[in-house]
């Protein structure tokens, strides 16, 4: 709808439209062009980003463009190419994941891409082929486990698939069959004991249950009863129902490093 500037003066009329947009009752597209100045447009993208694409490119600064990607993310989408950068594109992707399918090269790099994966790890199905790397994987893989997924099969290396299993126990679901050994399923259950439902029962032992419930008593639930009566398990309950000292708490990354270290040694253990 456009502005009326019925009963107005004409050197009233630009006061009255940038009211009119910063209080977000008009719409740059509302506004005759002769008033779409860097002023009255700065204030319409701050109450809807999308208004961008009616601004004339000449009176379009990145801090507009900034503020107009704040607003709306899909304003990326009209942001011109000599303001994009992936400042920009982060802060869309941040705001919306899945912009990062569309977005122009010029908007994104390992960061962008990165902050998308945290929550939308299927983009990964559709990243530029300049990141279709050993490299980039292996970070998306620490940004977000569930990443592995969506990785194509020829970079599934065991050392990529362990480094998932480790942080995401249940990322075992999207490990390749022939990195599935032992060590991997003791990784996965000492990192989420759930993820015992996707350990084959030939690959399940004593020390197998003995990592899950060690992570979380709950997992008894998959000890079978026959196990329960063995010696060796009645000991083990009884050591875990001793009272432990406090220490201080671990980071995320020892934690992880912890479990590696106590399954490899249970494993190497074995043979």
């Amino acid at each position: 709808m456009k502005v009326n500037f019925r009963g107005l003066k004409k050197e009233d009329r630009f006061t009255f439209c940038l009211e009119m947009v910063a209080q977000g009752v008009a719409k740059i597209e509302d506004v005759p062009k002769k008033f779409r100045n860097e002023e009255l447009c700065l204030a319409g993208v701050k109450n809807d980003g999308n208004q961008l694409q009616y601004v004339p490119k000449a009176v379009i600064t990145y801090d507009m463009c900034w503020q107009a990607v704040s607003s709306k993310p899909e304003a990326i989408l009209f942001v011109p190419e000599k303001n994009l950068d992936p400042a920009l594109g982060k802060l869309a992707v941040t705001k919306n994941p899945k912009l990062v399918k569309k977005l122009p090269l010029k908007a994104i790099n390992d960061d962008v891409l990165l902050e998308a994966l945290a929550t939308e790890p299927s983009i990964l199905v559709t990243i530029p082929s300049g990141y279709a790397n050993e490299h980039f994987y292996s970070k998306a893989v620490a940004r977000n486990p569930r990443a592995l997924d969506n990785i194509p099969s020829e970079y599934q290396t065991y050392q990529l698939c362990l480094d998932a299993v480790v942080a995401f126990g249940k990322a075992i679901a999207y490990v390749p069959e022939e990195h599935r050994d032992y060590y991997m399923y003791m990784c996965a259950v000492t990192s989420d004991p759930d993820a015992m439902v996707y350990v084959p029962e030939e690959m399940r032992d004593i020390n197998l249950y003995k990592c899950a419930v060690e992570t979380s008593a709950e997992t008894i639930k998959y000890v079978p009863e026959e196990i329960q009566q063995t010696d060796e398990w009645q000991a083990f309950t009884k050591k875990q129902q001793t009272p432990k000292k406090k220490v201080p708490e671990k980071t995320q990354k020892e934690k992880d490093q912890e479990r590696m270290d106590e399954a490899y040694e249970i494993y190497k253990n074995l043979f």
